[in-house]
């Protein structure tokens, strides 16, 4: 059965409505005729099945598991210890062979326990899964200049690919009349203008729609970074922040030097401890590692991607952006802390910072001048560091908290069930547009701590972020690993097509076709799926030999 999936993708994160200008716009194809790294499947074939692909197995299966068979010297034991893991290329064919045997047998076995014992349900086990993976992005092949060919059939327009029979109605030269290629997925009949050059003749295929930009060079005469996407940091400041972990030793801390509060006072620097308390550990606080590891990141960009830009906001009672520190900060508090549009519209107004290259030292003294206090208006501060990050597609929010957040939009520290319904569709929603925006959402929380990551996960989750529960101590680890995974193309879009008699098992519906908006993907963005076969008898002329598997063959189209 043909497969086919497409991918829309603009690589380096340029503006969408202008592409020509600011990115590359590429269609890749795959098909999965062969051995293909964007478009990967566990089996070669799809495993069919004569009536359903459910099985009925018994409760001590289910706690136990079980291995039978007919045929002890043909189907190995993976729970023998005595028999040799090696066994010989005609010993795993016997294996193979005798599946349905070991299937009848089962089948019985576990329709003599059903009266004495509970049964379940359960979809058979196969390789019917495919896993398309988008670090082939940065790795084109075969590029062509110019749009696919698609089905003109709206409902299918799958593209012409390796597979693709196309035939020349009334002339004996392959270079004369009319075009004409069936669709293989919808059985249109599709007139095109072809020569034979441009007809794919590998798995992979590269559709080149635009030029990439061109990258002026630094004063050194080397081409410059071109990154200017966005990395907002959100930092909790609530109360809950000044929460200490022991830690062996005299432990050092970036920005220490400088004590705030009642620290302050203590200009001789004299022992502090109290009688008998340890001197040989330090007491470290959850603000100070977090603005430790920030601060890291931020040097890190000056060197790395010195022109990639970095916002700077902060939450408690109010939502503070800071942004690059070079110019007034805006404070939202009061009923503008409630207010959707209020916390848009305001997200909207804040300029886009400078190069991080030029800010830093701003930032870092803003960075390391905060001090905790107050309630967690951690809603807000989402929203409004979302709503600026989708000015640049590609950008990066990341947001440390250790606590629930309990003030204004989002707030999870409610009791009635509909505001708490409220709180979860503002995550939802908060998630849709910022997928919609290519802004990938990272959330980092404190290890012990009830943030309510079911609902705020939400967000990571649907826009390919992490969502991590860390220690305190290991924070600057786990921010860098959010960083270092670049964006690789933005506003993404896959579209997976299957022959008609096979459909998606994890999809809500029995479709054959799946749409998939990926938004930011980066070498690591992945996505695995199963499908199954329809109950419907396939024509006589396609079954194999075996009468169960039939070869696939895969087309991919990426844009």
């Amino acid at each position: 059965y043909p497969i086919m999936g497409q991918n829309n993708s603009v690589a380096g994160g340029g503006d969408p409505a202008n592409p020509d200008a600011n990115s590359v716009v590429r269609r890749d194809v795959a098909t999965g005729k062969g051995a293909s790294s964007v478009l990967n499947l566990a089996s070669d074939h799809v495993w069919m099945y004569d009536h359903s692909d459910e099985e009925v197995v018994s409760d001590s299966e289910l706690n136990e598991g079980m291995w039978l068979s007919d045929d002890e010297d043909d189907v190995l034991d993976p729970r023998s210890t005595d028999q040799s893991r090696h066994s010989s290329q005609s010993k795993i064919r016997n294996r193979i062979k005798h599946i349905a045997k070991v299937k009848k047998v089962r089948s019985q076995h576990t329709s003599a326990k059903a009266n004495t014992e509970g049964v379940k349900k359960a979809r058979r086990a196969d390789t019917n899964v495919l896993c398309v993976k988008f670090n082939k992005l940065t790795e084109p092949s075969n590029v062509h200049a110019g749009d696919a060919i698609a089905c003109t059939n709206s409902n299918c327009t799958a593209v012409l690919s390796l597979v693709s029979q196309v035939t020349t109605p009334g002339s004996d030269g392959p270079d004369q009349g009319d075009k004409v290629w069936v669709c293989e997925f919808c059985g249109t009949k599709n007139s095109i203008d072809i020569v034979p050059e441009e007809i794919p003749t590998s798995p992979d295929t590269t559709y080149l729609l635009a030029p990439p930009p061109a990258v002026e060079s630094d004063k050194s005469g080397h081409g410059g970074d071109a990154d200017e996407t966005l990395a907002i940091f959100c930092i909790d400041v609530s109360g809950s922040m000044c929460v200490t972990t022991e830690v062996p030793g005299k432990f050092k801390v970036r920005g220490t030097d400088k004590k705030p509060g009642l620290e302050s006072l203590d200009t001789e620097g004299s022992d502090q401890h109290l009688p008998h308390e340890r001197r040989d550990i330090s007491y470290v606080s959850r603000l100070q590692c977090v603005k430790d590891a920030v601060d890291k990141q931020l040097f890190a960009l000056t060197k790395e991607h010195p022109n990639r830009r970095a916002i700077l906001i902060t939450f408690s009672d109010e939502v503070t952006v800071i942004g690059d520190a070079r110019s007034d900060a805006v404070t939202i508090a009061g009923d503008k802390l409630s207010s959707l549009e209020m916390l848009v519209k305001i997200g909207n107004e804040i300029p886009l910072p400078g190069a991080i290259k030029h800010a830093y030292e701003d930032l870092k003294k803003k960075l390391f001048s905060l001090e905790e206090g107050g309630q967690t208006a951690l809603g807000p501060a989402l929203l409004v560091a979302t709503t600026i990050a989708g000015k640049v597609s590609g950008s990066k929010v990341i947001i440390c908290t250790d606590g629930l957040a309990n003030k204004g939009v989002g707030n999870l520290e409610v009791e009635k069930e509909k505001e708490a319904k409220s709180a979860q569709t503002f995550y939802e929603d908060l998630g849709t547009v910022s997928l919609e925006k290519c802004v990938t959402v990272s959330l980092l929380t404190i290890q012990g701590t009830n943030c309510k990551t079911a609902n705020l996960g939400q967000v990571a989750d649907k826009t390919r972020g992490e969502c991590i529960s860390v220690d305190p101590l290991s924070i600057t680890k786990e921010v860098s690993e959010i960083l270092s995974n670049s964006v690789i193309a933005t506003n993404v879009k896959a579209k997976i097509i299957l022959h008609k008699k096979l459909y998606f098992r994890t999809e809500d519906s029995s479709d054959n076709i799946l749409t998939i908006s990926v938004g930011n993907a980066t070498l690591d963005t992945e996505f695995v799926y199963e499908y199954g076969t329809r109950t419907v008898k396939p024509n006589v002329k396609e079954e194999t030999n075996s009468g169960h598997y039939e070869q696939i063959h895969i087309c991919k189209d990426y844009y």
